[in-house]
């Protein structure tokens, strides 16, 4: 297998299962659990299984927020798409993006 099937496979499977549901825990992280997510992604570098200059953590948690939300509100098919989409609100605190939702009343 070459080393970019590995890293897919690492990233799909190893972070997938270590991350899944991460919106839901990030905020309680301990600082010795952020050091485990983080031992686990740097001992995938040194195996060769992911990327040296790959996304960490945090940046991961962020992507998958990020596609998320994407898929939330593109999701035409949601029973809320129709109250979520419009009043999508963008708001950027400190390099932090955070979406607020407004439904119509």
């Amino acid at each position: 297998m070459s080393d970019q099937a590995l890293q897919a496979v690492y990233t799909a499977i190893v972070l997938a299962k270590l991350l899944y549901a991460c919106s839901a825990w990030w905020g309680y992280v301990t600082t010795d659990d952020w050091n485990r997510i983080e031992a686990v992604i740097h001992c995938g570098v040194r195996a060769g299984l992911y990327p040296a200059d790959g996304p960490a953590a945090a940046q991961l948690v962020d992507n998958y927020d990020e596609t998320l939300l994407t898929h939330i509100i593109n999701s035409v098919h949601l029973v809320l798409h129709k109250f979520l989409a419009p009043q999508a609100i963008m708001i950027v605190i400190s390099d932090h993006v955070c979406t607020t939702f407004l439904s119509p009343i």
